[in-house]
């Protein structure tokens, strides 16, 4: 195979990884959902009670996730820029281990000026978070 095919077949093959892992998790979430709700419609046919706590589940998820990602605040900037700052480190890492196996390599300043634009909007965010976080106060 040339070159070019690769490195063709070898992005490809990356971000279809990448798609094939999101498209399968919805479809799963949604076969769940849709087999509690043939299940939910079987019992409410027989006659069977169905817990309240399993129909406010399934109407606005669970209440502990919620508490775990908060909508709004400086939490999830916070969460947001650590996890921006994190790509950039891993384009920054690969890199510098593209160049530490073969020096000649043309695309390792790219992967380090691609690892610019997650490590600014990360730091972004974690400004947003410093600016926006409440003041602790000293009792």
């Amino acid at each position: 195979m040339s070159g070019s095919l690769e490195g063709t077949l070898v992005t490809l093959t990356i971000f279809g990884s990448i798609a094939g892992i999101a498209i399968s998790a919805r479809y799963f979430r949604y076969k769940e959902r849709t087999q509690l709700q043939d299940t939910l419609r079987s019992a409410y046919e027989r006659g069977q009670p169905v817990a309240p706590e399993l129909v406010e589940a399934m109407q606005v998820g669970p209440k502990d996730i919620r508490r775990l990602r908060p909508f709004f605040g400086p939490e999830r900037d916070l969460r947001r820029g650590i996890f921006w700052l994190a790509w950039a480190v891993a384009f920054l890492v690969a890199g510098g281990l593209q160049y530490y196996y073969d020096p000649s390599n043309d695309s390792t300043g790219t992967l380090m000026a691609v690892a610019c634009f997650p490590g600014f909007v990360g730091l972004a965010y974690l400004l947003i978070y410093v600016l926006t976080r409440p003041k602790k106060t000293e009792a």
